[in-house]
């Protein structure tokens, strides 16, 4: 059984994620943000470039192609050319949030020596937000989400659970292997980081089923195996919510 959850920041996925493992005799939970992390552990151990030097940038970014290839078994690697100076002073939009993470560690240079973890990730957010988005949308919509597929299978686990899933193409990736969508939605909570890059195509993927996390964490628990029982059964609902 192979499930990705969707869902804006802040509502929930990884609590439900977490109580879907429950249900199950074992489990796995990736989050894509797992993926680039070890990427961005990797990237951020090369000597930092300046912030107002293209040509630094570029050739701290040219290790890229080798961790990708290590951790995201990316093949070929060529596909991702050297990203050379003259895209970053083309495209400094592009590189927004790459400039912010060289701001953030030159600012507090004792952060480069912190491994990058799924609890102290919000603290490197520029650094992830910058890596998830451009290799997604430049060098292959798929590959944090191949990579998911290919550990799941590796694990033999009876649920896999996906989180993190952004982009049209980490849904078509996950269906393509079998998976089925699950979007979480808490309407009270604000939307702050809905011009986050990587957050900005969540509203394009239709989920296989919608849940409703509007009650307590006991309902949230319910829906969970209600919903991993249907799976089971082949008899997934649309709609799940929280209070009846």
């Amino acid at each position: 059984m192979l499930i990705g959850i969707t869902g804006n920041i802040g509502h929930g996925k990884t609590t439900f994620a977490d109580m879907l493992a429950d249900c199950a005799p074992t489990s796995q939970h990736y989050e894509s943000s797992d993926i680039i992390i070890e990427v961005a552990n990797a990237l951020k151990m090369q000597k930092l470039p300046l912030a107002d030097d293209p040509a630094s940038i570029s050739a701290w970014l040219s290790a890229l192609p080798l961790f990708l290839a290590q951790f995201a078994h990316y093949v070929p690697a060529q596909k991702l050319s050297t990203i050379g100076s003259a895209d970053i002073k083309t495209e400094p939009d592009a590189f927004s949030a790459l400039f912010n993470y060289i701001t953030l560690i030159t600012k507090s240079p004792a952060l480069r020596s912190v491994t990058i973890t799924r609890a102290n990730k919000d603290q490197f957010r520029p650094l992830l937000q910058w890596l998830g988005g451009y290799v997604a949308t430049r060098v292959d919509g798929q590959i944090w989400f191949r990579e998911i597929v290919r550990r799941a299978h590796l694990s033999n686990s009876d649920l896999t659970l996906a989180g993190g899933v952004r982009f049209l193409a980490d849904a078509e990736c996950l269906r393509a292997a079998g998976g089925i969508i699950i979007q979480i939605s808490r309407p009270a909570t604000d939307k702050a980081f809905l011009n986050d890059i990587t957050e900005s195509q969540r509203s394009l993927i239709q989920a296989d089923s919608n849940v409703i996390n509007d009650g307590t964490l006991l309902n949230l628990r319910s829906i969970a195996h209600k919903l991993y029982t249907d799976v089971k059964q082949d008899n997934l609902q649309i709609h799940y919510a929280t209070i009846a």
